[in-house]
């Protein structure tokens, strides 16, 4: 299952497409009821980091655009 590209949105005659092994979805995809208590932990635990001056785990990488 893919919800990631290299480039976003993928092109209309990317082989994925067609690929029977493989399932395309977009970001918002997740139906795991986990998903947004995890995703609120991950993200005060880097809050709590930052204001102690500590570095973050989860941050953003602009050149990779995620």
């Amino acid at each position: 299952m893919l919800d990631v590209v290299a480039h976003e949105p993928l092109a209309t005659d990317s082989p994925l497409w067609n690929l029977p092994n493989v399932l395309l979805t977009p970001h918002v995809a997740t139906s795991i009821v986990e998903y947004l208590p995890q995703a609120i932990a991950l993200f005060a635990d880097d809050v709590r980091r930052f204001q102690r001056g500590e570095p973050v785990q989860h941050q953003f990488d602009r050149r990779r655009g995620y």
